[in-house]
């Protein structure tokens, strides 16, 4: 191919690219319609609302995870105060059963001393088994009301 050929073949590519270019140069100039403005606008509008209501859920969605991560915690330190509570209660009738087996002076006096203790502390725990059952019972309902 000669050089006047491969100039000429140069110049029909940019030729064929020549209604790109046109139009290229044109889009500075183009003017957009009113609908589609107004299409662009209501869109526009759209996300954000759509960004502010999101912003709200989330918001609110953090908040509820905070407030039970916070109310959790708090039933797990009342929950162990309790158990700490009745740990204590449990030693010091132990304690209090040995004290009085030890002041017993007959056979007859251990009996009655021992009956009193196991009577007593099958009582406290009947007693904190009621009071579990109603802890149940009551945190059954919250969750209830909480899932309305």
């Amino acid at each position: 191919m000669t050089t006047s050929a491969k100039t000429e073949a140069k110049l029909k590519a940019v030729d064929a690219f020549a209604p790109f270019a046109d139009a290229l140069e044109a889009i500075p100039n183009l003017e957009v319609p009113e609908l589609a403005r107004d299409v662009a606008k209501r869109m526009t509008g759209f996300g954000e609302k759509f960004a502010t209501d999101g912003r709200e859920a989330v918001e609110k969605a953090t908040a509820t995870i905070e407030n039970t991560a916070v109310s959790s915690i708090r039933e797990f330190g009342r929950i162990s105060r309790a158990v700490q509570t009745a740990l204590y209660q449990d030693a010091e009738a132990l304690l209090a059963g040995l004290r009085n087996l030890s002041a017993a002076a007959s056979p007859t006096d251990v009996l009655h001393i021992q009956s009193d203790y196991l009577r007593g502390r099958a009582s406290v725990a009947a007693e904190r088994v009621k009071a579990i059952a109603d802890y149940v019972g009551r945190a059954a309902s919250k969750l209830e009301a909480s899932a309305s």
